[in-house]
């Protein structure tokens, strides 16, 4: 199991997705839950909402609904106060399309070292405490809110994206990023609300 500390950055995590997936014969959940551990809360998340905004990853059918759902599992974990991520044996198991993620991964490499540049650690009320409970919440709902965007291409953008700064926010420990998660967030809620209420009024 990877020791959480080589985690601190996009590009560590992207890098490593990417071997993995070069290497291995065969890819599960389970491979990605062993390689980030069970402890690393942020990349946890980081995993989940990358595969989601990458466009490789993000259009393999129920991959919007996978990530959903696993963002929803580990930040429900924070908000109990657990100290290790603990993942249903059968989720574990659900395979992964190793080409997609070694696509995805090697092509969004140039992207997470730009990214990179601009975290640090600052603000660090907003990584911890309260503050990271918040963020657990917000995570929750961004999470259920990706669930509907699986009706529409690429729509998984919106939600996926919040929930990727938020998560690199909580891995750098970098609040300023946290904070700025949080109005993204709200952004991105209100524009599936909007799409959801449309879809709705347009139905009837």
């Amino acid at each position: 199991m990877s020791d959480s500390n080589s985690f601190t950055s996009l590009s560590s995590i992207v890098d490593h997705i990417h071997d993995l997936a070069e290497d291995a014969d065969s890819l599960h959940v389970d491979d990605i839950l062993e390689m980030i551990g069970s402890r690393s809360f942020g990349p946890l998340m980081v995993v989940p909402a990358l595969m989601a905004v990458i466009p490789f990853i993000g259009a393999i059918p129920g991959m919007t609904i996978l990530t959903g759902l696993a963002i929803v599992a580990i930040a429900c974990q924070i908000l109990l106060g657990r100290s290790h991520v603990w993942v249903p044996k059968k989720v574990r198991q659900i395979p992964l399309d190793r080409s997609a993620l070694k696509k995805g991964a090697g092509g969004f490499e140039g992207t997470a070292e730009f990214i990179d540049k601009f975290m640090t650690y600052r603000l660090a009320w907003a990584t911890r405490g309260a503050g990271l409970w918040v963020t657990a919440l917000v995570m929750v709902i961004l999470g259920v809110a990706m669930l509907p965007t699986a009706l529409l291409p690429w729509a998984v953008l919106v939600p996926g994206m919040a929930a990727l700064v938020l998560a690199l926010g909580i891995t750098a420990r970098d609040g300023l990023v946290v904070v700025i998660g949080w109005l993204l967030a709200a952004g991105a809620v209100y524009a599936v609300y909007s799409f959801a209420a449309s879809s709705e009024s347009i139905s009837v």
